[in-house]
């Protein structure tokens, strides 16, 4: 007669979150860091599209170690968090200094932008393959939104804090969308 024991230990995907959380709060600061270095020696409006470019790419590629055990196509995340990064964040810093906007304002302006665009451009690479996954564009705006509340400009420890603030939204949803019950 077979016994039937439970082995105590990590549920599955937790695994996944906490590696997200890290690549997170690991790809936003060095992203963050890297971008803003890199804008004081890029002339004028260039300068925001490098900082989300520079921020989604090394975003982008610490999230890809995380996703690629789980999901094949993996490699599309890279060039899709840069691409929404590379647009969004920019947008998002024009609109709000077009409105005249300073304080948290700016930073719901940038990070609402910049998670809408980031998470439209990441839910073309997910839409084939996870069920459901028009939320992502969702959970990314709110992740971002929350996140950019306290944006301030400039290389800072700062870009931890964003990280880690998505990561635990963003996290949460991935692991939702991957580790679900399927419909039978």
């Amino acid at each position: 007669m077979e016994e039937n024991t439970t082995e105590i230990g990590t549920a599955p995907g937790c695994g996944m979150w906490l590696g997200w959380l890290l690549a997170s709060i690991l790809g936003c600061a060095l992203g963050w860091a890297a971008g803003w270095w890199l804008s004081f020696r890029i002339p004028g409006a260039l300068s925001t599209i490098a900082i989300g470019l520079v921020c989604g790419l090394a975003l982008g590629a610490l999230q890809w170690l995380v996703l690629r055990p789980h999901l094949n196509f993996a490699w599309r995340w890279i060039i899709a968090t840069a691409a929404g990064w590379g647009v969004g964040f920019p947008a998002g810093v024009s609109l709000a200094s077009l409105l005249g906007m300073v304080g948290f304002q700016f930073g719901v302006v940038v990070g609402a932008t910049t998670g809408f665009a980031s998470g439209l451009v990441q839910w073309l690479a997910l839409r084939k393959h996870l069920k459901d996954s028009g939320w992502w564009v969702l959970a990314s705006t709110f992740a971002w939104t929350s996140s950019l509340l306290y944006y301030q400009p400039g290389a800072s420890w700062l870009g931890a804090y964003y990280g880690l603030l998505s990561g635990m939204v963003s996290g949460t949803v991935l692991f939702w969308l991957v580790y679900r019950p399927s419909d039978t």
